[in-house]
């Protein structure tokens, strides 16, 4: 027969407070990991949004950014469809309008066609306009304008405005300064 030994109360008492205090002791110290990985996180995503920033301003300095706007002017004898923006021989952008980007022009609306960063000097841009005029008659227009790159933010606005004498659609360059 085997005989068990009693392990007396005092140690049982003893093991059960020193396992209590480790369990205590390593959920304090997975609080704090916890707590040093939140922490890091949100430092991770802080120095994220400063390399962004410090991105933009090194990729796309305001000194050197040529923004090329649209807008219309009445817009009663020529119904624009499409425009396509060409810089130094380049095909920039297009863009085809739906009905409710027309009816934008018609209330005042501009739209930033292109943005982008552009060495000093002259540069080509040719914009070419496709859509209807009078008499519903399919139209392409197209205007080239040399743009003279300063070293400052250049803002252009074409402007698509009726010219009613002649009964044809006028489109105009304007400098913003």
């Amino acid at each position: 027969m085997i005989r068990k030994k009693k392990i007396p109360v005092s140690i049982l008492v003893l093991f059960l407070s020193i396992l209590l205090s480790i369990t205590n002791l390593l959920a304090d110290e997975e609080e704090k990991i916890a707590k040093q990985i939140a922490d890091l996180k949100h430092s991770i995503i802080e120095l994220g949004s400063d390399v962004k920033a410090m991105e933009k301003l090194l990729l796309y300095s305001e000194k050197s950014l040529l923004s090329v706007y649209l807008s219309m002017d009445a817009g009663q004898l020529f119904e624009l469809n499409d425009v396509k923006l060409v810089i130094d021989d380049k095909e920039v952008a297009s863009h085809r309008y739906a009905d409710r980007e027309k009816l934008g022009f018609q209330k005042g609306a501009a739209q930033l066609l292109y943005r982008t960063e552009l060495g000093l000097g002259e540069h080509e841009l040719v914009a070419v306009f496709s859509g209807t005029g009078v008499r519903n008659r399919p139209m392409k227009r197209g205007l080239t304008y040399k743009v003279e790159k300063t070293n400052q933010h250049n803002i252009i606005e074409i402007v698509i405005k009726d010219d009613v004498s002649k009964q044809r659609p006028q489109f105009v360059v304007r400098k913003i300064e």
